[in-house]
């Protein structure tokens, strides 16, 4: 039997958007033994996404990052959606993300559900929170 335990997730506040960040602890129990988890190599997050009305692209653009530009949708083509570089905890990976649809910048966490998913949640200074998932585009 596998559970998964959640520790929680906590914003800590340092004065500035800059300073937060939301930290989530994970980890898996199978067969009485502990497991820590690993995040997915940010490679399978390169390639087209659909999130909300909006299309993302996806590409490496550092040696150990990737960047996604919105290329399609109703409004904000060509915005930068990461807007800081993102950085592995446990199975997740963290960073700062802008809305396309408000260019609200949200503290956010990704997990990988599998190759075509993404799921992610964050929530601003300002405790407004949003959840969704990256589709990969046939």
């Amino acid at each position: 039997m596998t559970t998964l335990s959640a520790g929680g997730a906590h914003a800590i506040t340092g004065g500035s958007a800059a300073d937060e960040y939301i930290s989530y602890s994970y980890s898996y129990s199978y067969a009485g033994r502990q497991v820590i988890g690993f995040a997915a190599d940010l490679k399978e997050m390169v390639g087209t996404w659909r999130w909300r009305d909006f299309t993302l692209d996806v590409k490496q653009c550092h040696e150990d990052s990737v960047c996604a530009k919105v290329v399609a949708g109703p409004k904000n083509v060509g915005l930068d959606v990461f807007t800081s570089k993102l950085i592995a905890k446990g199975e997740d990976w963290f960073g700062e993300i802008a809305d396309p649809g408000t260019k609200a910048t949200y503290n956010t966490r990704f997990h990988q559900v599998d190759k075509d998913h993404w799921r992610l949640d964050g929530c601003t200074s300002a405790n407004v929170c949003l959840g969704g998932e990256f589709v990969r585009a046939r």
